[in-house]
């Protein structure tokens, strides 16, 4: 009884990259051209009125519009009819800007205010995105995950390690993979991060590498070998038909839970942040194969611990002796 827990645990995890390696999800120089990648939420907050009044553009109900996005559709003014934001603010992804292949986006309030007055706060509700299938251009056919990892940087700012504008923060956070209109949701993680994400960045200027601290962190998300197995399941392992939809939500700001607003967040503002992704495989025919031999040796096992707690036990282990 005292080593089902951790058979259990090895048949639960069959399969996972034990090495902590990672590899880049996305190419570098990878073209965003599915017309799949968008904001989903922005912080929860409908601060169009704010930006509507600043006025920057003889029309512009459709970048005040997306000031305020739920579910991928902005609402920001109830005049614009399915207006959506897409991720991308370049064209291609690089691999010099954070220490993985990597693609800037938009910040939660570029659209109306494109770097001219940030009201300050996006809010603490819920941040999401779908990335299409582009951002997974590096990832083989026929493979799964066992993990994946999602950067979130802004690399344009550096501050003095140790900085008090570094913060600790917790945060729930959910992942979909969406492969032809078949969606499979994972939910349930929980984080608890420090927002300095220090790293050594190259300069292309002068060819040189630095230390910076900038404000960031990473997002990861592990999938039991079950789990990873479902998504193998979902699609075939044809990551070039498969978006991928990270929400983000109930943030809290650790160090000063009163007022959020404050927090600096790198996708939270009117400029731009950097987004990257890597993942571990998972060799799908090894992890099945634990898996179903685990499964049917635990269920066994499981039987004859139950027999044996029973008066059925003698007859039960006279019969295999008499066999």
């Amino acid at each position: 009884m005292g080593l089902l827990p951790f058979a259990v645990a090895f048949i639960v995890n069959a399969g996972s990259d034990t090495d902590g390696n990672y590899e880049d999800s996305m190419a570098d120089g990878f073209q965003t051209s599915s017309g799949q990648s968008k904001w989903l939420y922005n912080g929860g907050e409908n601060w169009s009125w704010y930006y509507d009044n600043l006025n920057f553009y003889p029309n512009s109900d459709y970048e005040v519009d997306c000031i305020f996005i739920v579910d991928g559709i902005c609402e920001g003014k109830p005049t614009v009819a399915d207006n959506e934001l897409s991720l991308s603010a370049s064209y291609y992804a690089t691999s010099w800007r954070l220490p993985m292949n990597s693609q800037m986006i938009y910040q939660s309030h570029f659209s109306g205010s494109n770097g001219n007055n940030y009201v300050g706060s996006s809010g603490s509700d819920i941040f999401g995105w779908r990335f299409g299938s582009e951002y997974l251009s590096n990832m083989d056919l026929n493979t799964t995950v066992d993990k994946m990892r999602f950067t979130f940087a802004n690399p344009l700012v550096s501050y003095s390690c140790g900085n008090s504008v570094f913060t600790n923060l917790t945060f729930d956070g959910k992942i979909t993979f969406d492969y032809q209109g078949e969606r499979l949701t994972f939910s349930g993680f929980e984080y608890e991060v420090h927002t300095e994400y220090k790293y050594d960045q190259y300069s292309q200027i002068d060819g040189t590498w630095s230390i910076e601290c900038v404000v960031g962190f990473d997002v990861e998300f592990d999938f039991t070998g079950f789990e990873s197995l479902e998504i193998e399941d979902l699609n075939q392992g044809y990551w070039n038909s498969t978006a991928i939809e990270v929400e983000l939500t109930n943030f809290v700001n650790e160090d000063s839970e009163i007022n959020f607003g404050q927090t600096v967040l790198p996708f939270a503002g009117d400029n731009f942040f950097w987004v990257g992704i890597e993942h571990q495989e998972m060799d799908v025919e090894e992890a099945g194969f634990i898996i179903r031999l685990g499964t049917l040796a635990l269920t066994v096992i499981t039987f004859v611990i139950a027999i044996a707690s029973t008066p059925y036990w003698n007859p039960f282990k006279n019969f295999f002796r008499g066999i």
